[in-house]
């Protein structure tokens, strides 16, 4: 984001998310006519032993691609068991998948635009996560309490691969639309933070307390982890770019379909051929 943007007031983000979730209710009834326990989206928060079995090897994958490791620790799929789905809170759970999908939309560096060309930044990573969850709370009096901001902080890069998420998303897409709104998508990419910019950099040792062979080694030790640093950097900056490359070449992820559904085009952004 740049300094010329002009963002929409807390109140104006607000009122978009009421007028998502005014009509919430009636999605339900159409993707889940028999009721959410009955339907496959109950899947998305209640995974079978197979789905859970999957999701752990592909964690295991990513872990190991980013760490330069091999192997993953054997687990049998005996080892998961699938929730009870006697009592759950059905209406709960719906809209905590819809401000998941909304976490999407809103955060991770896209950026919904209104007719007047602002931008509704409901905040940070964690801001939009609070920010929706405040909302839910407070629009819906039954619900209230139940939502936390760590309920949506990484919206649904938990339950993605579990189920199909492309109703939740056109629904919003489409009430984005219908607000003559658009969406600028951001390719997603991994960052790291260099500790010693977090910390004081003073050196509160002593004059009496000077070692020239501890000051040495402590020059050592920074070299190195700048080394790692800036290792660890490029490794990152080239699977960003491999990743952004095959996007090109990929099918489209739900989300950026969604919008091609509802829009009739690829969002800006999103690499195109």
């Amino acid at each position: 984001m740049t300094d010329d943007i002009l963002y929409k007031t807390d109140k104006e983000c607000k009122d978009m998310l009421q007028y998502i979730f005014r009509d919430a209710l009636q999605l339900n009834n159409k993707i889940a006519p028999d009721g959410w326990k009955h339907s496959e989206f109950v899947l998305l928060l209640h995974p079978t032993p197979e789905q859970q079995y999957e999701e752990y090897i592909r964690i295991s994958e990513n872990i190991n691609r980013l760490t330069k490791k091999t192997g993953i620790e054997k687990k049998d799929i005996h080892e998961f068991q699938q929730d009870d789905l006697g009592d759950i809170p059905e209406c709960k759970e719906f809209l905590y998948v819809l401000g998941l999908t909304v976490y999407d939309i809103f955060s991770n560096n896209h950026e919904v635009i209104g007719a007047d060309n602002k931008v509704y930044d409901l905040g940070s990573f964690r801001g939009s996560g609070g920010f929706i969850a405040d909302f839910l709370n407070e629009y819906f009096p039954e619900h209230a309490g139940d939502y936390d901001y760590l309920d949506f902080y990484m919206g649904t890069y938990v339950i993605g691969e579990r189920g199909n998420l492309l109703p939740f998303y056109e629904y919003i897409f489409q009430k984005i639309k219908d607000l003559k709104g658009d969406w600028r998508y951001h390719f997603p990419r991994m960052y790291v933070i260099d500790p010693k910019q977090l910390s004081d950099n003073t050196d509160s040792t002593k004059p009496e307390d000077y070692s020239p062979e501890q000051s040495m080694r402590k020059q050592l030790e920074t070299i190195e982890r700048d080394k790692e640093i800036k290792n660890l950097r490029d490794d990152l900056d080239k699977i960003h770019r491999e990743e952004y490359e095959n996007a090109r070449y990929q099918p489209l992820i739900p989300l950026v379909q969604a919008y091609k559904n509802v829009y009739g085009k690829l969002p800006d952004g999103y690499p195109s051929v």
